[in-house]
């Protein structure tokens, strides 16, 4: 058993695969399915990363680095002990990449079970990233072939260690440049881009609709496409969110992105854009992208140039139980933040959960924070912040005492801090099974909450993030974002076929009837028949600001520490003051 975490070694964020020697999480909650003694795994390290409840393993004045993986099907394991002074190696910068094969060391007179947990390792590989792609992936070929190392030797330091003043940008562009291809990470980028000896040509979709009715829905239009263009085959990889996410951040190192690919746009888009590894779609969608509805284009806009073709648009608030809220002797969703508490305590009162939540996955708690920060300080405060790389003023402390005061109440189910999105025992099942009244979410939410769980029919309403009294902001200012597509860097004509298909009038009406997505061409606008979609149709139509999710407006780094930092928030880890200092902070590192 493993519990899947995600590190931030400085320059990339990877999802990895952590051995723990105890059962707690970085966090301090209890993780399931993690027991102590677990076997040893071998893994792929990029060096400065620490890895949380491996500390018992090093000297007290020292710390775990390294994380597990694997690479072409290969397990490779590094780890290391390393000084105190910088736990969390936020400025981390070593990035040579390591292999080491490793096999736990027995004590002499000990059984292993008793034995110390040390290892003996024969290194692969450690190479600067000038030589990283002839040594790594020659010593890894070497591996593959023998099994073991060919000649285990100790590695200079001067080859072990990465420029420290090189730059995420820099990074992604070096490790682009050193053509680290999907070869070492992964099977993505091995389509038949250049067709196939019939003449047919294979393009790799990767998605997040991974629940019903979108799942099925999308596979259809996947087959209809194929039909239409029968020398095209799609090759569909679908991929819940986080792991989407962190999924993607290890190709942006490789060097190499799926022919198609979701995108939420903003700060996650432009260093793709940046890295070099998208497909400018300016020219070659202009005859028919014009159309779409302008709100819905501007995410995937980046110096005038369009790299993404929408297929959704939308917002976030509050989804919740009519019936629990009569339970409750709520009339009228609130419209203010303290009639918002007052419900919450009016629920409580009747044993009724008020808010489901999921705290694993940190997303969804980003949104609390985030509306709260508009509501106190205004809609452009969030991007002014980031862009003066300073959260510290008044209203952001503030933001973050609201927040406070709400976790304070206990509104949340049961074992939120472990819960997920969308799973049977999630936070959209909690709702859709009647389980808790309201949930913050996204406009798909009615559809997850089905699929997840019963969901609520005639019962589910909707109503927007309330104001806060004595705010900036107000609440006809929106935060969420839509769904789109982009194009790695001189991707096939058939993926572009593909996004004009995906964008049609035809596909944006079965969207809408069948998905309840919000439309992006303004055609599909009448197929909207759901009260509760039509609502939020209505409170996009009438924004007077918009914010992107901040996970993907601003660069990665410093949307995860939002993630991060609101999640410390929430489990009571971090106060108001040191959530706004650790996203300057980051803020500030980012180059």
């Amino acid at each position: 058993m493993f519990a899947l975490r995600t590190v931030e070694p400085g320059p990339v964020t990877l999802t990895v695969e952590v051995r723990t020697d105890s059962p707690v999480s970085p966090t301090g909650q209890e993780e399931p399915g993690v027991r102590a003694g677990d076997p040893d795994v071998v893994a792929l390290g990029i060096d400065g990363v620490r890895l949380a409840g491996l500390d018992g393993r090093c000297p007290s004045t020292q710390v775990a680095g390294g994380f597990t993986g694997r690479v072409a099907g290969t397990a490779f394991d590094w780890f290391e002990c390393v000084p105190e002074p910088q736990p969390w190696f936020r400025k981390a910068s070593e990035l040579s990449v390591r292999a080491d094969r490793c096999q736990p060391a027995r004590t002499p007179g000990k059984s292993a079970a008793n034995s110390p947990r040390t290892r003996g390792c024969h290194r692969l590989a450690a190479v600067s990233r000038v030589r990283l792609q002839r040594t790594f992936l020659d010593q890894l070929r070497n591996f593959r072939s023998s099994g073991r190392a060919q000649t285990p030797r100790p590695v200079p330091k001067e080859h072990t260690m990465g420029d420290p003043a090189l730059s995420r940008r820099g990074f992604l562009a070096a490790s682009a440049a050193a053509g680290l291809g999907m070869t070492a990470l992964s099977g993505c980028g091995d389509s038949d881009d250049e067709g196939s000896s019939d003449g047919t040509t294979t393009i790799e979709w990767w998605n997040i609709s991974t629940t019903e009715p979108a799942k099925s829905v999308w596979a259809a239009l996947a087959k209809k496409f194929e039909a239409q263009n029968p020398k095209v085959k799609l090759k569909i990889v679908q991929l819940e969110n986080d792991a989407y996410k962190s999924k993607m951040t290890a190709l942006i190192a490789s060097g190499k992105l799926p022919d198609i690919f979701h995108t939420w746009g903003g700060g996650v888009l432009k260093q793709q854009v940046d890295a070099g590894l998208v497909e400018d779609l300016t020219d070659r969608t202009k005859p028919w992208a014009d159309s779409l509805l302008k709100v819905s284009k501007e995410a995937y806009l980046l110096d005038n140039k369009v790299y993404g073709i929408p297929f959704d648009i939308g917002m976030i608030g509050f989804w919740y139980n009519k019936a629990l809220f009569k339970q409750a002797g709520i009339t009228e969703p609130p419209t203010t933040w303290g009639a918002f508490l007052e419900a919450v305590s009016k629920l409580k009162s009747k044993n009724i959960t008020p808010i489901a939540l999921a705290g694993k996955e940190k997303w969804p708690g980003m949104y609390y924070w985030a509306y709260l920060a508009m509501r106190t300080a205004g809609a452009s405060a969030l991007q002014k912040a980031y862009d003066d790389k300073d959260f510290t003023g008044p209203e952001f402390i503030q933001a973050g005492a609201h927040l406070k005061t709400l976790v304070d109440l206990e509104p949340f189910q049961k074992g939120y801090l472990n819960a997920a999105y969308s799973t049977p025992t999630g936070q959209a099942a909690t709702v859709g099974n009647g389980k808790a009244a309201m949930e913050l979410m996204g406009q798909w939410a009615p559809n997850v909450q089905a699929d997840s769980g019963k969901g609520l029919g005639k019962d589910l309403g909707f109503f927007p993030f309330p104001a806060v009294e004595g705010g900036k902001g107000t609440i006809t200012e929106v935060f969420g974002g839509g769904g789109g597509h982009a194009l790695r860097r001189d991707a096939p004509q058939a993926a572009v076929d593909f996004l004009k298909f995906f964008a049609s009038e035809a596909t944006d009406l079965e969207l809408v009837k069948k998905t309840g997505t919000l439309p992006v061409v303004p055609g599909a606008e009448s197929a909207i028949t759901d009260p509760n979609i039509k609502a939020v149709q209505t409170q996009l139509n009438a924004a007077t600001g918009f914010q992107l999710y901040l996970d993907q407006a601003y660069a990665p780094a410093v949307g995860q520490e939002v993630n991060d930092s609101v999640a410390a928030l929430i489990a009571g880890s971090k106060s108001p003051e040191q959530v706004a200092q650790s996203i300057t902070k980051s803020a500030k590192e980012e180059q």
